[in-house]
């Protein structure tokens, strides 16, 4: 009996490891959770994605522990164009991405522009944004320099970046440095949970059919043998 239970909560818990996993998706932060009619939305703390998954963390923020501030509504030409964009509250802060478990995840695109626009008397051809990539498998961080582009004369211009290539990160961190004010928009970030934390279906089957296999073998153990009659 007590193997038959061993089993049973086994196959349970291995069912319940695979809806996580097939719930396992590419995941976009756009913030549009902290829109609002009018007016802007204070962050104070740290941001968390509506999926509870992600979280973004300053290492500077106000007195008032205000860390980022909406974009839309500020005259800052938000970088969706009518949706909702995130800013640093504090200037030349460090913007970090995590997941709120501490797993590994991986990366596709993020919006970034400017933060202040050429009519505020603040007119920067380009901003450079420091990166920082804390790379799962314990390598050494690279960081590393970008350059986002403003056109003089214009609002503000969105720049896509594409940070598919850099592999599996426990954390992604950016700083806004040269021409930038200390200020930098950002919005839309693609992200998603490691694939190689998650066992292939394959290896969900074998080990759902072990189970069923040993719970099958229990069963035709326990059988007791009928009386033939001579």
């Amino acid at each position: 009996m007590k193997i038959r239970s061993t089993i049973i909560a086994a196959s349970a818990a291995l069912t319940s490891l695979v809806l996580t996993a097939s719930a396992a998706q590419a995941t976009l932060i756009d913030f549009n959770d902290l829109k609002k009619p009018s007016g802007e939305t204070y962050v104070y703390g740290d941001y968390t994605d509506p999926t509870g998954e992600y979280q973004l963390t300053a290492d500077r923020c106000s007195s008032g522990n205000t860390c980022f501030i909406t974009t839309v509504n500020k005259g800052l030409s938000g970088i969706d164009f009518g949706q909702t964009g995130l800013v640093n509250y504090q200037g030349s802060a460090v913007t970090t991405l995590t997941r709120v478990d501490g797993e590994a995840f991986t990366l596709g695109t993020i919006d970034f522009a400017p933060a202040s626009g050429n009519y505020s008397g603040y007119a920067p051809v380009e901003i450079g944004i420091l990166f920082t990539f804390t790379f799962a498998d314990g390598s050494d961080p690279l960081s590393e320099t970008i350059l986002i582009p403003n056109t003089p004369g214009e609002r503000l211009t969105r720049t896509t970046l594409d940070f598919s290539g850099h592999g599996a990160l426990t954390a992604l961190s950016w700083k806004p440095t040269t021409n930038s004010g200390g200020f930098v928009q950002f919005d839309n970030i693609n992200v998603a949970l490691d694939a190689s934390a998650v066992p292939e279906p394959a290896t969900w089957a074998m080990m759902l059919g072990g189970l069923g296999l040993a719970g099958g073998a229990l069963r035709s153990g326990k059988r007791k043998p009928r009386a033939s009659v001579a």
